[in-house]
């Protein structure tokens, strides 16, 4: 290949967080397909192992897992393994992504702190997230979470209508 030729790889990254943190960052390799037995192994399963972490009462009660309606997510496959390892998942609206968190604030975020940089690796595209992830705050992530109640609400109050606020 040229110096001159551009070469740009996308990179798939799966990032599950609420109010308390992040608690999976997960890459896609590049040999690997994102289906619903990935799905189990890389994210539900270290997501299971670390509940009590994120949620103390979890071992009496579910914890609410807010995903998009992308068909994997609601195999079934992966909502029998929702059922299993402790997980709820709250309805979520056809066509609205500008409900879920991911959506309306970190991919926008993340965007922005990454724009004009460069990797020549996945690792050191993974150790910049985790910086530019560790610089969000406890009242920035809460701030998030409340908008996300409030578009709920939202939702929820016009029938189902798509968010555009």
């Amino acid at each position: 290949m040229n110096d001159d030729q551009i070469t740009i790889k996308k990179v798939m990254v799966t990032i599950i967080w609420g109010v308390y943190g992040f608690s999976v960052i997960d890459f896609l390799q590049c040999d690997e397909s994102y289906n619903s037995q990935y799905h189990i192994d890389n994210i539900l399963i270290p997501l299971a192992e670390i509940k009590s972490e994120i949620w103390k009462q979890s071992d009496k009660r579910k914890i609410w897992l807010h995903l998009d309606n992308s068909m994997l997510y609601n195999s079934i496959m992966s909502m029998k393994k929702y059922d299993e390892l402790g997980f709820k998942r709250p309805p979520h609206p056809a066509y609205s992504p500008d409900v879920a968190p991911s959506d309306f604030y970190l991919f926008g975020y993340l965007e922005q702190k990454l724009q004009g940089k460069q990797f020549n690796d996945i690792e050191g595209l993974e150790e910049e997230l985790h910086e530019i992830l560790g610089t969000i705050s406890n009242d920035q992530r809460k701030a998030v979470f409340e908008s996300w109640i409030k578009r709920c609400d939202w939702v929820a109050a016009n029938n189902g209508e798509y968010y555009h606020k």
